[in-house]
């Protein structure tokens, strides 16, 4: 098992997430149209 290759794509699955939730963050700051 390539573990280097694990330990990327973690890094990407953890950096997309942390995109998602900064991003559903700002949705849900903003008032409700």
């Amino acid at each position: 098992m390539a573990c280097k290759e694990l330990v990327k794509a973690l890094e990407a699955i953890d950096s997309a997430l942390a995109e998602a939730v900064t991003s559903f963050d700002q949705v849900m700051a903003q008032p409700a149209s």
